[in-house]
């Protein structure tokens, strides 16, 4: 769903879940000027952006109805941290599963694609925001519900890092005292502050069905190859094996039928390929 004139004007007075990279990645002159002086990219003609603000009410809808949560609420007026008045956000949807609130950030995105684009890249982008929406909301449990491409909605569950958002703090009041004092930042006010981020993201390890989603048709066509040519890649190794130990200790090079092995100089390792000797 797309923002009101009133959400986009409130986003100014406040450092929200999509500001999270940028505060951690230095990014602080574009952050600065569009928080003082209104200076933001215009994302009314970018398809993407205003494809996943139609599908995002149905992503929740489907994400709630396939995985056994309850909607709480979509996304409402911004929420604004209890203690740190200047961190906000306005999350996608508050949802409730086994007496448990969670965050939900609804991505469209494009298919996945090898290791450029999957649920690790998504967890990987998406972590600095989890974590601030988790913090904003005092909702400690996070999921990215992502469409790639046109198919069904995936569930990414995020963990809340503490060190890490204690250490995030720090870095946003730095920056945000730039907002208040009206004084431009620049690049040694970040390189100071990144020093005391310590803590790395540590993606939550998952057990993943290959056999379903998009690289469905390439996992089954590799396992397929594997199971297949198992038995005679165990034939090849041992035929490697039987082949050197023919090879007398004393021979530099020793070939014939097609196979030329020959011996290192420096260590006495040997060396199969195919061939023709020239002796």
């Amino acid at each position: 769903m797309a923002l009101t004139a009133e959400q986009i004007k409130n986003r100014s007075t406040y450092i929200g879940g999509s500001d999270a990279k940028k505060i951690i990645s230095g990014d602080w002159t574009a952050l600065y000027e569009d928080k003082v002086l209104g200076i933001r990219e215009n994302l009314d003609d970018k398809f993407n952006v205003q494809l996943g603000n139609v599908t995002e009410e149905f992503n929740i809808d489907w994400f709630t109805k396939t995985n056994g949560y309850e909607l709480v609420e979509y996304a409402g007026d911004h929420r604004r941290h209890s203690e740190h008045n200047f961190l906000g956000c306005l999350p996608d949807a508050i949802v409730l599963k086994n007496g448990n609130q969670v965050v939900i950030d609804a991505k469209h995105t494009g298919p996945r694609w090898a290791d450029r684009w999957d649920e690790a890249k998504l967890e990987e982008t998406y972590y600095p925001q989890a974590q601030h929406n988790m913090l904003v909301c005092g909702i400690y449990r996070f999921s990215l519900s992502v469409i790639f491409g046109n198919q069904a909605p995936v569930e990414i569950p995020i963990e809340y890092d503490p060190q890490w958002v204690s250490e995030y703090i720090d870095m946003a009041k730095s920056f945000w005292w730039h907002v208040e004092t009206k004084t431009h930042p620049n690049n040694d006010d970040w390189e100071e502050e990144k020093k005391t981020i310590k803590s790395e993201p540590v993606l939550r390890l998952r057990k993943v069905a290959m056999d379903q989603g998009n690289r469905k048709v390439e996992w089954e066509e590799a396992a397929l190859a594997y199971f297949e040519n198992k038995d005679s890649y165990k034939i090849f190794e041992t035929a490697k094996k039987d082949l050197k130990k023919l090879v007398p200790d004393d021979a530099a090079e020793a070939s014939g039928n097609g196979i030329i092995i020959t011996r290192s100089p420096k260590n006495g390792s040997l060396r199969i390929k195919e061939g023709k000797s020239n002796a």
